[in-house]
């Protein structure tokens, strides 16, 4: 028995043997796929095409019950393979939007912690905030990472073999010669917004930091093809004729862009620029041939010396910035800081497409507490026959100058245009518009957040890639151009990239106020419909943006009002009947507008019916007048009932009032109800564009 026993045990010793010896047999086979011989030698190396090293979990159980017979492949990582310059630098601007979410995450956090009482939400707040801060620490290392690899990656991406530079290869400072002006260019248009404005700066190029007053730069910003830089040259021109200091004009734009290569060293972009701006040699009329020159930041500092100097910079937007972790900003700022503006004598002016890099410049300039901009707003056209003489444009109406919102550089481009020939900025319109789409921002709160910038012209309620749209004031407010911002509703509105659609009712109404600014355009000088088509573009704007005054629309701005328009009824003269059309919306509350077009409609140019419930509604009803004619009592047999009857008069008076059953808003009411973006949209400011006797 105890021979049996012993034969069964060897017998399974056996067995054990052969399955431990076949399966080692079957992992050895597929483990040699991993590897490959050197062709120039014997040793063994490991393929790093298929994996980055040998795995060390190699046989070990997967899962209870499970062997892994199988190497578990390691892929290669963006770190491990970081691409070209290009795609490096896209990674660092994906990184930066993720840092500044989070940092919207952390203030999320922290003003919820402010206003919780109770103590274990509290508890959890903090730790959910301090996990947001070690994220954000961990993708400020993986960014200083990436921008490191791309210093090293530029030199490899666009191989430049730098010049030595020759102090003796710049003319002395004092003697830059100001930047040149075409002779085709036309003349500048506003010579008394130039002696103003030059003024200003001369003020704080002879003002010094102080422990409280420190000295602003100054800004000027509009969207592209916006006269940024022939403002600036005629800035410099004048400086230099004004001033005994040394006037230089720089650009990262037109004849001297930017390289990829340079996108991580802004103080040497800078520095080889100043240095093309000061070269001896002007017959050396091309950058591209001075622009692999090695110009050290100290060279422009000795070259400077202890002369009193101006900087202008043209396009300084184009330069990318950094969070202030990088260093790369906040080290170009502390330079333009301090050999352009802490001492007296020492300035500098810069021009930017939109008005969030002033700020973002400001805040590199003093990390602590961001040292103020001054914006100083571009000019615009005063008179209409002016610029008729200037741009060569006798055919040149008030329409034209609203609609390109009254820029003379999109003005004379536009009369450019009647030449057969491409100009105005069709391809940064339609950048802007495409990020937007693409970037998924465009929402009903986002849209109706820009209608509401049209009122307030808060910066703020603008999507960003569509600041360079815009116009900039000097208190930072954003003015709405309408040859941009009519393309920018069309495209929101009928795009079928835009997910989750915006609401019908919303891109109705928006591509109802394209229609309007196109018809707008074309109108007859003399018809009187441009300014009816412009007072419904005001209204749409108001109802959309859900901001109401007390006197012209006085509705409730907590309600979230939708919108429609009633077909343009051009049969009907009576205004019960007109009333009638008006059908029941499918949601309250909701605002119905009506046209009557019929010229033997009696007293209204518009009719607004408001639904406040099922059960409650308003009229209201407008009438249009360019000049100060009062029309006759509006009150007549009809039994329909308006809450208000508004005589919107071009030529008003200073207070509001009411006669014969009309209430007529005041100027001052009328300019408010345009806010800042509509203000030279009255007739009232029509004649002054025109200065011409008002109308009767």
């Amino acid at each position: 028995k105890r021979r049996s026993e012993f034969h069964f045990f060897k017998m399974m010793m056996n067995m054990l043997t052969y399955t431990l010896s076949f399966y080692l047999i079957i992992n050895l086979f597929k483990c040699s796929f991993c590897f490959h011989f050197h062709p120039s030698s014997s040793s063994l190396h490991v393929d790093s095409k298929v994996y980055s090293k040998v795995p060390k979990s190699f046989g070990t159980t997967k899962a209870k019950g499970s062997v892994n017979t199988e190497p578990a492949i390691v892929k290669q990582t963006d770190d491990d393979n970081p691409g070209s310059f290009q795609s490096i630098s896209a990674k660092i601007t994906l990184v930066e939007e993720q840092i500044q979410n989070l940092e919207k995450q952390i203030q999320t956090c922290e003003s919820e912690i402010k206003s919780c009482a109770d103590i274990e939400e509290r508890k959890m707040l903090r730790k959910k905030k301090e996990q947001l801060r070690k994220e954000k620490e961990m993708l400020l290392k993986k960014e200083d990472k990436l921008i490191n690899l791309r210093v090293s990656k530029s030199s490899i991406d666009v191989p430049v073999q730098l010049r030595q530079f020759h102090m003796d290869e710049l003319l002395p400072p004092m003697e830059v010669p100001p930047p040149s002006i075409s002779s085709t260019d036309p003349t500048f248009v506003d010579e008394e917004w130039l002696s103003g404005s030059v003024q200003s700066v001369i003020s704080h190029y002879e003002s010094e930091d102080e422990d409280v007053l420190r000295v602003r730069p100054t800004a000027f910003i509009r969207c592209s093809r916006g006269g940024k830089t022939r403002a600036l040259k005629e800035m410099a021109r004048r400086l230099k004729s004004s001033l005994h200091a040394s006037v230089i004009f720089v650009s990262f734009h037109d004849f001297t862009p930017i390289d990829e290569w340079e996108a991580t060293d802004h103080i040497a972009a800078l520095c080889r620029r100043i240095a093309f701006a000061a070269r001896r040699n002007r017959s050396e009329t091309y950058f591209a041939n001075f622009s692999n020159a090695d110009v050290k930041p100290q060279h422009i500092v000795e070259w400077l010396g202890n002369n009193p100097r101006i900087l202008l910079i043209d396009e300084l937007n184009v330069l990318e910035y950094y969070p202030v972790e990088s260093k790369i900003s906040s080290r170009f700022a502390f330079y333009l800081k301090k050999n352009f503006l802490m001492q007296k004598n020492q300035y500098f002016v810069f021009s930017s497409h939109y008005v969030s890099a002033a700020g973002t410049l400001a805040t590199y300039l003093d990390i602590s507490s961001p040292r103020l901009v001054s914006i100083i707003e571009l000019p615009l056209i005063r008179k209409v026959c002016d610029a008729r003489e200037i741009f060569n444009w006798p055919e040149m109406n008030l329409r034209h100058a609203l609609f390109y919102g009254l820029v003379p550089a999109l003005i004379y481009l536009a009369r450019l245009e009647n030449n057969g020939e491409k100009y105005l900025p069709f391809s940064k319109r339609d950048n802007g518009i495409d990020d937007c789409i693409k970037k998924g921002i465009v929402t009903n709160k986002s849209v109706r957040n820009l209608f509401s910038s049209f009122i307030t012209g808060n910066k703020h309620s603008v999507l960003e890639p569509l600041h360079e749209l815009m116009n900039t004031a000097e208190n930072e407010k954003l003015r709405w151009i309408p040859f941009h911002m009519t393309e920018v509703l069309r495209r929101f509105a009928s795009s079928n990239d835009v997910f989750p659609p915006l609401e019908p009712s919303l891109q109705h109404a928006m591509l109802k106020i394209n229609k309007l600014f196109e018809e707008f355009y074309d109108t007859n000088e003399n018809s009187g419909e441009a300014w009816e088509k412009l007072f419904l573009i005001g209204v749409i704007v108001r109802v959309l943006s859900g901001q109401f005054d007390k006197v012209i629309l006085p509705l409730d701005s907590s309600k979230d009002y939708s919108i429609s328009f009633n077909k343009e009824l051009t049969s009907i003269v009576d205004v019960d009947e007109f009333v009638g059309r008006f059908t029941k919306p499918d949601r309250y509350p909701h605002i119905e507008i009506g046209q009557p077009k019929h010229a033997a409609f009696a007293h209204y140019d518009l009719i607004i019916l408001v639904h406040e419930s099922k059960k409650k509604r308003k009229l209201y009803a407008y009438q249009l007048k360019e000049g100060s004619k009062i029309p006759d009592d509006p009150v007549d047999k009809a039994k329909t009932k308006f809450e208000a009857c508004v005589l919107m008069r071009g030529q008003s008076q200073g207070l509001s009032r009411s006669t014969k059953n009309w209430i007529i808003p005041s100027t001052s009411q009328i300019k408010e109800f345009f806010g800042e973006s509509g203000k030279h949209w009255t007739p009232e400011e029509w004649r002054k564009l025109m200065s011409s006797p008002p109308p009767s």
